[in-house]
């Protein structure tokens, strides 16, 4: 079971992924494993529950495949043709496996992000499910059998009791006002103390992808150095409030006087850039 979440602002769209492997029993096999892979033909990250070779295989049917993200889009029952193959041959015929995207639209010149539910009851069948999302007020009649867009604010798995984010210290804001480093980073870390199956299997390290018009970023925003192969996850203590304190973007002061109008313009500019650059 991987862990991962999304998160589309008006400028990039970012993704957080855990990167550990563990056997049935959730005993670690591998804390840095890949598992957000940027796609090389077309703008997009891609994440796949489930065994790994399925994402690695997915990757190269979409490589080479689809040339775009609108493609891709247009072309859902192929995806959902290749996932459904893929999943049922490597995951012993249980094709349970979710696959979950971000990327960059050309031609609305913005960014998106999708997901697939895949999963085998009795005779194989699959759709196309919408991911839970921190929103109030959302509705799960909204679920259809397509191709879903899951922009509308902060999706993935395991997600957390959305009843208790007050209790780890989560606001829930509209999707400019995060910061995805630090956002997507408190949702990844209580997800680590979501049980699955009475089991906790997040850790590792969180990797973050973003994808905004100019390309893709990939980057390790924290390790668990606690986690180690051959043990299980045995998540540290935190204080949610100091946790998020310490992580909270401050504010930076300009000291203007002194500066001539073409020395404050500049330093504006830069601010804001940086601002774009964090996804705000």
């Amino acid at each position: 079971m991987s862990a991962y979440f999304t998160l589309v602002q008006k400028h990039s769209a970012h993704m957080v992924v855990d990167a550990a492997v563990y056997l049935p029993d959730f005993t670690l096999t591998n804390v840095n494993a890949t598992k957000a892979t940027a796609l090389v033909t077309l703008p997009a990250v891609i994440t796949v529950t489930g065994a790994d070779v399925v994402q690695r295989l997915l990757a190269e049917v979409i490589e080479r495949q689809f040339s775009s993200y609108e493609e891709l889009v247009s072309s859902s029952e192929a995806l959902l043709t290749a996932f459904r193959e893929i999943a049922v041959a490597h995951l012993d015929g249980d094709a349970c496996s979710t696959l979950s995207m971000i990327g960059w639209s050309t031609l609305q010149n913005a960014p998106c992000a999708h997901s697939i539910y895949l999963w085998t009851d009795g005779p194989a069948r699959d759709e196309w499910l919408r991911n839970s999302a921190l929103l109030p007020g959302f509705d799960p009649s909204a679920v259809q059998a397509e191709f879903e867009d899951v922009s509308a604010n902060i999706t993935g798995s395991p997600m957390p009791d959305v009843s208790k984010l007050s209790d780890i210290c989560f606001e829930v804001r509209a999707p400019d006002d995060y910061t995805p480093q630090v956002d997507l980073l408190h949702i990844l870390e209580a997800a680590r103390r979501t049980p699955i199956d009475g089991k906790l299997g997040v850790g590792g390290a969180a990797v973050l992808s973003s994808i905004d018009a100019s390309g893709i970023t990939q980057r390790v925003i924290h390790r668990w150095d606690e986690d180690r192969v051959g043990e299980k996850i045995t998540p540290q203590p935190i204080d949610w409030k100091t946790w998020r304190a310490a992580r909270e973007p401050r504010a930076e002061v300009i000291e203007f006087s002194g500066l001539s109008r073409l020395q404050r313009e500049r330093m504006q500019k830069k601010a804001a850039k940086r601002d774009r650059l964090n996804g705000r």
